[in-house]
């Protein structure tokens, strides 16, 4: 509808926040043939530095609501000036990080984990060499719509299917794919959000493997409180990590 009056200018205010890259590239191209298109000028308003590097000509940056730094887009990039723009390349992971490496934080963080310390009971080498903290075994969820004929007919679609994985104690997983594929399934199934259709689901604690979940005897344990979900990410964890 922005298009509709073929503008001059076109703003686009974080037009790829939460995207996946895949569709973030068709949203960026989209709007690369649209300015051709119209010969129009575009405003991109973004915290992303690689959608800015991809589309941008000219950058201002801006921070505590004053222009910082201003110019080409080579010029800020390959020889950043004010503090804040270093610290925002400073805080992009690499690949060559070492082991033990942190991001730069852009402002001071006070962090107190004294009483977490307290409370946390480190795994002995015996548990953590025993099973894998996490065990998933063949999860699946589908679901069932009814289109196609007058009476009904059900068709399924696969959500999760066969999906086998182990997680052991103290590992950082990460679960990366695009918008569709299934991610917000399986950690709502490992949440016992939502039931699978098939498969098993085991978590050690204390060097002893527990069932939690298992589709063909219909057995559950509840471990909710040992693993927490929020909307973008699955934090699997537990008090002795």
């Amino acid at each position: 509808m922005a298009l509709i009056c073929q503008p001059a200018l076109l703003i686009a205010d974080e037009p790829t926040t939460a995207l996946d890259v895949t569709v973030q590239a068709q949203i960026l191209q989209l709007i690369k043939s649209l300015q051709a298109e119209f010969g129009m000028s575009v405003l991109l308003i973004t915290h992303d530095l690689g959608v800015v590097a991809n589309m941008a000509d000219e950058v201002v940056v801006m921070f505590h609501g004053e222009v910082v730094e201003r110019g080409p887009i080579e010029a800020l990039f390959n020889n950043p000036q004010h503090p804040y723009l270093k610290a925002l390349f400073a805080a992009i992971p690499t690949f060559d990080m070492a082991d033990n490496a942190r991001l730069t934080s852009l402002r001071p963080v006070e962090l107190d984990s004294h009483y977490l310390q307290q409370q946390r009971k480190p795994w002995s080498q015996q548990e953590r060499e025993h099973a894998p903290h996490l065990s998933i075994q063949q999860l699946g969820k589908d679901y069932y719509t009814r289109h196609g004929s007058w009476h009904g007919s059900n068709a399924v679609i696969h959500a999760v299917r066969d999906f086998n994985l182990d997680i052991p104690v103290g590992e950082s997983f990460g679960l990366v794919g695009e918008s569709g594929c299934g991610k917000t399934t399986l950690s709502k199934m490992l949440m016992r959000a939502i039931s699978p259709t098939q498969g098993t689901l085991f978590i050690t604690t204390e060097a002893h493997p527990v069932i939690c979940w298992n589709w063909m005897i219909r057995h559950c344990v509840i471990f909710g409180k040992r693993c927490s979900l929020s909307f973008r990410t699955l934090l699997a964890h537990s008090a002795r990590v």
